[in-house]
């Protein structure tokens, strides 16, 4: 679909409606507005017309896949054969270390920032020290991003953190039945960009046909992962055949998606693992999959442990509020900024925002953090440096873990959070370290009553007692043995 220059104002690059206009294109309940569908169409429709509308969205939607497929492979791009892979793989076996866990996600966990990378780049680190070899296998992307186009997928291949090379999923998977090994375990930590029905072909080199499945997010329940309808707000994966999903530009894809998912899970035996109760719950209540098992293993754990030495803080009266990692709205940073907007000229308050790219927003001060391998408790170090009060994680979608909430609690920040925030809401009543909130409403009450100075006050007092400590888990390898 061709769009008129002024049709660019108000979409993004991808087609999805901007932030700014969306208020405009959609009604609170996620449907389109008349005036929405008329700026997208350009042709009037009338109020009742509401198929018209759906289509619409649909074909903006439909023409977005359509572009993330449509890239090929550079005619340069050095695809490596099964016999080469084979003999590469090969260098990395001997005695001690003969068994292999192939990994599997959606991007490189080397080159991105993201909670689930951080867990795989410590999932490689427990596999190599119990003297597995750690394969990992993630779909090539172009340089804007863009998986390869074709059922056969191309992937970049990781062996032990460095480079193997890129191939044809098909050839790793001839590679790996070549090598017959009787200790071969995967790991699917995400099954975006990935032809599912050619993955089970990599799960049947295994001996039992099985694997373990991350819920890292609801990419098993519905393409969009985040569970947003019409990436307007969270739907709680209301059933394909309801009026709910009719509504929503995914349910095509939907549709497609889940029985793709659904043989999946009868071909194989695969393990659930979610990093939370919370998120194994909604799951179980919202898939209608069947697992062979299902466990919960929390990416970290916090204990709370007197203070053994004494501390000082700097003398200030002001509380000093954060926003934490990516600028994005599922994240809450609109809600951020309408608070600086509203609060940032009270001298009782100040605000910061800790992330990598500056924000240019007014009144908050910008903490440049990235968290990298080699400094992976750079965020909480700089909570605790700048002294932070309160951490505002306001997600629009129940978070699955939230390790930005244990970096929050570990630089000793306390957290107001949202009642639909997932994992981060089941920590904070927990714990206690923090409060967890009803409305948007109920968040600027909390300031304009002044009730989130007391909240600093108490956050400052337990700083005085207690500290803590923090203690990160073995991920898969929790319930991975070798052979």
């Amino acid at each position: 679909m061709k769009l008129a220059w002024f049709q660019w104002i108000y979409l993004k690059k991808n087609l999805t409606v901007r932030p700014l206009f969306r208020i405009i294109f959609y009604k609170k309940n996620g449907t389109l507005r008349k005036i929405g569908t008329m700026i997208l169409d350009q042709e009037p429709l009338k109020t009742s017309d509401l198929d018209r509308k759906i289509t619409i969205l649909r074909k903006l939607f439909q023409e977005k896949n359509q572009h993330q497929r449509a890239s090929d492979p550079p005619p340069f791009l050095e695809l490596l054969n099964p016999a080469e892979l084979k003999s590469r793989i090969k260098i990395f076996l001997n005695e001690t270390h003969s068994a292999i866990l192939i990994s599997v996600s959606h991007d490189d966990y080397r080159k991105i920032t993201g909670g689930v990378q951080i867990c795989i780049r410590r999932e490689e680190q427990a596999a190599r020290k119990e003297g597995f070899i750690y394969l990992h296998v993630s779909p090539l992307r172009d340089a804007d991003g863009q998986n390869y186009a074709g059922p056969d997928t191309i992937v970049s291949v990781v062996i032990n953190g460095s480079d193997l090379g890129c191939t044809r999923l098909s050839s790793l998977i001839l590679a790996v039945r070549d090598l017959k090994q009787t200790d071969i375990q995967i790991i699917i930590h995400h099954l975006l960009g990935f032809n599912i029905n050619q993955l089970s072909n990599l799960i049947q080199t295994t001996e039992e046909n099985s694997c373990i499945l991350w819920l890292h997010d609801f990419y098993t329940i519905c393409p969009s992962y985040k569970l947003s309808r019409n990436d307007t707000g969270f739907c709680h994966a209301p059933a394909i055949e309801s009026n709910a999903c009719q509504l929503c530009a995914y349910k095509n894809e939907r549709v497609q998606h889940s029985a793709q998912v659904q043989s999946f899970f009868v071909n194989h035996k695969v393990k659930i693992v979610a990093p939370s109760n919370h998120t194994l719950n909604f799951w179980i209540s919202k898939s209608n999959l069947k697992p062979s098992s299902c466990h919960v293993i929390s990416h970290q754990k916090l204990e709370i442990l007197p203070r053994k030495n004494k501390v000082i803080l700097s003398p200030t009266q002001s509380v000093r509020v954060a926003y934490l990692g990516y600028l994005i709205e599922s994240k809450g940073w609109p809600i951020f900024q309408k608070l600086v907007s509203e609060f940032a000229k009270k001298s009782e308050y100040k605000f910061y925002v800790f992330c990598k790219n500056n924000p240019n927003f007014f009144n908050v001060n910008w903490i440049n953090v990235t968290v990298t391998k080699e400094n992976a408790d750079a965020m909480m170090n700089e909570i605790a440096k700048n002294e932070i009060d309160i951490a505002i994680l306001w997600p629009n979608w129940p978070e699955t873990f939230s390790l930005t909430a244990f970096e929050a609690l570990g630089g000793s920040a306390f957290i107001v959070t949202n009642s639909s925030s997932g994992n981060i809401a089941d920590i904070i009543r927990e714990t206690g370290r923090g409060v967890v909130l009803d409305s948007e409403r109920a968040l600027v009450d909390l300031f304009s009553s002044g009730a989130i100075v007391q909240l600093a006050e108490k956050r400052r007092q337990d700083y005085f007692e207690n500290e803590i400590a923090e203690k990160n888990s073995s991920l898969s390898l929790n319930i991975i043995h070798r052979k």
